[in-house]
């Protein structure tokens, strides 16, 4: 049986200034700040994500992960128009996701199809709300609002 000291000793200061001190190997303030971030609209990267999507779908043709990232990625690119059909290609595939369904409601909005959009945001924000996705719905309800003020704008 292991023996616990009755009473604890205070440690040496030597040791707390050591652990306190960063340069001396105690805790360090982590900044992030200035670590080098990868920029999310590089083309080049973008392309190859692409590209390594359509590898993806190539072996596999039914994986909805892969439909919405490649939708999601021309999205990124600026290619609202493209990413429709990949994104109605993850729907199918899991029409209870509904993300897909903001993604895809997204990608007609800014493809100047509003009155699609706004059906597709109408049933995604049904979805949401079976199962409870507070946030995404929250999304979806704020570009429903901007679908239909584009329609009122017509």
């Amino acid at each position: 049986m292991t023996e616990w000291p009755s009473k604890s000793t205070p440690p040496d200061e030597e040791f707390t200034s050591r652990i306190n001190n960063p340069t001396l190997g105690g805790p360090r303030r982590w900044d992030f700040g200035n670590l080098p971030q990868l920029p999310h609209s590089d083309p080049d990267i973008l392309l190859s994500q692409v590209a390594r999507f359509r590898a993806l779908l190539e072996s596999d043709p039914c994986d909805q992960r892969s439909w919405l990232g490649l939708g999601r990625t021309l999205m990124q690119m600026g290619r609202p128009a493209e990413a429709v059909e990949p994104l109605q290609r993850a729907v199918e595939l899991e029409p209870e996701d509904t993300a897909a369904h903001r993604d895809l409601g997204r990608s007609l909005l800014d493809s100047d199809n509003p009155t699609l959009a706004a059906e597709i945001f109408a049933r995604a924000i049904g979805l949401a709300e079976a199962a409870g996705d507070i946030q995404t719905g929250h999304e979806i309800h704020s570009f429903l609002r901007q679908a239909e003020k584009r329609l009122d704008q017509r």
